[in-house]
């Protein structure tokens, strides 16, 4: 629940920003999906092949990240990124909602066993 006693508030550009601090090797990226507003991952491996991570993907209802190789350039040209702000980043709204959703991220991945 947030401040208010509503429900949190959740869009890709908050989700993305909650998760950002987990994935250090992710880099947040803004733009468009179609003519969408909207938020994701980008990553450059270390074989330089680049690859989507969309945590939330538009118009999936119930659905886990999609994940694009940009080697299949037909489905990554619909993510078109820009530099500007597409939402209120500074709405104090926005601001919980990511420190919420940060906090309960960071909270599973700290209950997860370590990686071997």
């Amino acid at each position: 629940m947030d401040s208010r006693g509503g429900p949190v508030l959740v869009s890709c550009h908050i989700l993305v920003r909650a998760l950002a601090p987990l994935f250090p090797v992710l880099r947040a990226i803004d733009g468009r999906f179609l003519a969408a507003d909207h938020s994701w991952f980008f990553l450059m491996a270390a074989d330089h092949s680049r690859w989507i991570i969309d945590v939330y993907p538009v118009g999936i209802a119930a659905s886990g990240p999609l994940v694009v190789d940009f080697s299949l350039l037909g489905l990554s040209r619909l993510y078109d990124s820009k530099h500007e702000p597409v939402f209120p980043e500074g709405a104090p709204a926005f601001a919980e909602a990511v420190a919420q959703l940060a906090e309960a991220a960071r909270a599973i991945n700290d209950a997860l066993p370590p990686l071997t």
